[in-house]
């Protein structure tokens, strides 16, 4: 009922109602009141006049006149111990904001209920227990209050029909329906003060009644597990409590996870928590039993998940478990070879991001073979950037030194004034395989290739041994032979000009196989002049090709010409091509093939995720990348093949020429794009930088080429097969 509606009279204008918690009608304060409950209308006596009450509107009079000597209905919130009709609530009003009602059951107990404004009644007593009190208890239809306090143990007998229950020198019968709910609060009554609040929260979040659990904890103030409680359920921007309040819980509570769970508290909530916990001891054993529950309930653990738990693992001292969740993390990207074949330059774009965001972790929070492993891992990744480098360098070993040369790389690079290696002896299978790409290792794509290559007819190029003479330069012969016997290769090599006076191509006959090298490399005045260890560089890539047998994939004119059209210029050439309908690289290349799509990386999709916090005190927000499924044809598969041959054969030039320098000169030198004239007049780092309108690489697949021959220079595979002997001087040699 509105307090300012109130109850008109019969014949009266002014109304009966409440203001400012007292009875007035009209705009008069009440003084004196008697009250008659008739059989048809009730009547009201008010300062000795005395009204008639419509028909229907006695309960409503008897509301406001309750409600003006008693209070406003208590907030006590619902709940199983509880049951309270409006007169109770009035009363319950009435207490001292540190009492807490516990329980107010219904009993059989009649008692007299007197009145000073109407008659008296008898009521069914409740008996009610608070935090300070144990009460028999009835409240009158005019507010008039019965009670009777009640001392001692509660003892609950069960009987026939209803339970009898004795307190002290008093017995009364609990009613009908209530039995269970007076033998639950029986312990309650033998506690006192806040251990009484304790047992009756406990019930409510036992019985899923969170907010009454929060009504009670907000009497027990000085308990610091409920003052955090009522912190993270008052959500953000609540006051965090004090750091007693946190001790507090690491003593008070057994089980973190168990708590929250009562209190049911969400993932954000458990978040804060374990930050507050960490904040005030980092290693709290509540923290990591929640963060490790956090972590392990993800379905899809992203990489910032993991680099927080691994950063919480090791502030709490377990350092091998955090750097176990860093590697299972890299482990389940796989070893990453398959990211030299398709763009990954901007991390933000592609799921690189994650790998870096793992080893950046890796590295700063651990020191010795960990960090090491790390930093060279990240300057491999990304060799391009000088910080990743420069950290490598610091590192100061064989592979440091040559990152330092990486480094200088991208200010300048100076293909002269480098010697390649002297070394003759014939390189073995085991060294062989290393010079392979990762991913071309395997018996799959190699039984692929060998099926791929067995089915193409073989072209005639016995016109350019007519057309072309042999190369009769004797220290240029000389690196071509030191090439040849180095990769097991019997050849000859020829020279051609006109417009083949670009580039450098192994053939293979029936019988025989050659390498025809574009005459303007060898041109003292030509801009793409090759020295000594390019010469080596474009010599030992184009034998590496006939040595693997790529040589019928990749260097027919028929290929190369498609190869220069792009993927796009397949759709004119599959007639000319007949094993493209019949033969498909095995899963391997499936898997980066469908990573390429006309030359630029599969369209990738984002999803925000809020995450635990990645510092101790800041929260922060982490993108992950999902890619996409695209469809997949013969075309984007025989891409991926030709860019995986092509980067095993520039690893073997790599090797062979001795230096990064000369080994990217003669690789842009031998291009027929334009790549050459931008890397000469802006540098390396420019070059591999440029961009189209649409932000995609310019020249893309020059850049993927330069990476992974950087990446295999600052590899320990490289190191393998530097072995005791080989000339190692040029490395030392600053470009």
């Amino acid at each position: 009922m509105a307090k300012e509606d109130g109850v008109r009279l019969k014949g009266e204008e002014r109304r009966l109602r409440l203001q400012d918690e007292a009875l007035r009608f009209g705009d008069q304060t009440v003084g004196a009141l008697r009250y008659r409950v008739g059989r048809v209308r009730d009547e009201i006596d008010i300062d000795g006049t005395t009204y008639v009450l419509p028909s229907g509107e006695g309960g409503r009079a008897q509301a406001l006149i309750r409600r003006s000597r008693l209070a406003e209905p208590s907030a006590a919130a619902d709940g199983r111990t509880l049951e309270l009709d409006d007169g109770l609530r009035e009363w319950v009003g009435t207490w001292a904001s540190d009492e807490a009602l516990l329980a107010c059951l219904l009993t059989s107990h009649e008692v007299d209920v007197p009145s000073t404004i109407g008659e008296g009644e008898t009521l069914r007593a409740y008996f009610v227990l608070s935090s300070k009190r144990m009460l028999l208890v009835a409240v009158g239809r005019f507010g008039d209050v019965f009670t009777e306090a009640l001392e001692g143990p509660m003892a609950v007998h069960a009987e026939r029909g209803r339970d009898r229950i004795v307190v002290g020198a008093h017995e009364f019968l609990t009613s009908r329906t209530n039995e269970g709910r007076f033998h639950d609060i029986a312990s309650w009554c033998a506690a006192t003060g806040d251990g009484r609040v304790r047992l009756a929260l406990s019930d409510a979040l036992e019985q899923g009644n969170v907010a009454r659990a929060e009504q009670l904890a907000g009497q027990l103030s000085g308990d610091g597990a409920l003052s955090v409680a009522l912190w993270l359920r008052a959500g953000e921007g609540a006051e965090s409590p004090p750091s007693s309040a946190f001790r507090a819980f690491e003593a008070a509570v057994e089980e973190a996870n168990e708590w929250c769970a009562r209190w049911e508290l969400d993932t954000v909530a458990r978040a804060a928590l374990v930050s507050a916990l960490r904040r005030e001891n980092p290693s709290s054993r509540h923290a990591l039993e929640l963060h490790r529950a956090l972590f392990e309930g993800e379905d899809e653990k992203g990489h910032a998940e993991r680099v927080a738990w691994a950063d919480h693992l090791f502030e709490a001292g377990h350092e091998d478990d955090a750097a176990a969740v860093l590697a299972d993390g890299l482990a389940a990207l796989g070893d990453g070879s398959t990211m030299d074949l398709v763009p990954h330059f901007d991390s933000q774009e592609t799921s690189v991001a994650a790998r870096i965001a793992l080893l950046e972790a890796t590295r700063e929070l651990f020191e010795g073979a960990r960090k090491r492993d790390a930093v060279l891992s990240l300057a491999r990744l990304q060799p391009l950037k000088a910080e990743r480098l420069l950290a490598l360098a610091a590192e100061g070993d064989a592979i440091g030194e040559r990152a330092q040369i990486v480094a200088g790389m991208l200010e300048r690079v100076e293909p002269d004034g480098h010697e390649s290696p002297n070394e003759v002896r014939a390189l073995e299978e085991e060294e062989l395989s290393l010079l392979r790409h990762p991913v071309g290792r395997t018996d799959e794509f190699l039984g692929a290739l060998s099926t791929y290559v067995a089915n193409i007819e073989r072209p005639d190029h016995s016109a350019l041994r007519e057309f072309c003479p042999k190369l009769q330069d004797a220290k240029r012969v000389a690196v071509f032979e030191r090439a040849a016997k180095r990769l097991g290769v019997r050849a000859d090599v020829y020279v051609s000009s006109g417009d083949r006076s670009r580039g450098c191509v192994g053939y293979e006959d029936e019988d025989s196989m050659f390498v025809v090298l574009g005459g303007e490399h060898l041109d003292e005045g030509a801009a793409r002049r090759l020295g000594e260890a390019g010469l080596a560089f474009a010599f030992a890539s184009e034998l590496a090709h006939l040595r693997f047998g790529h040589s019928r994939v990749t260097s027919s004119e028929l290929w190369k010409g498609a190869f220069d059209l792009g993927v796009s210029g397949f759709d004119v050439l599959l007639g000319a091509v007949p094993l493209l309908g019949r033969y498909r690289i095995g899963d391997g290349i499936s898997k980066v093939a469908n990573a390429i799509k006309d030359g630029s990386a599969q369209r990738m999709t984002r999803r925000a995720r809020k995450l635990l916090r990645l510092t101790k005190d800041e929260e922060a927000a982490e993108e992950t990348l999902e890619a996409t499924a695209g469809e997949l044809d013969e075309a984007d598969e025989l891409l991926a093949a030709h860019r995986l041959m092509q980067l095993s054969a520039d690893r073997a030039g790599l090797l062979l020429c001795g230096h990064p320098a000369p080994a990217i000169h003669a690789m842009l030198a031998l291009d027929t794009s334009r790549a050459f004239e931008t890397f000469e007049a802006e540098g390396l780092l420019a070059m591999t930088q440029k961009r189209n309108e649409d932000r995609s690489l310019i020249y893309e697949g020059m850049t993927l080429r330069i990476c992974a021959l950087l990446s295999f220079w600052l590899s320990d595979e490289y190191s393998t097969l530097l072995k005791p002997g080989s000339d190692e001087q040029s490395e030392a040699t600053p470009p």
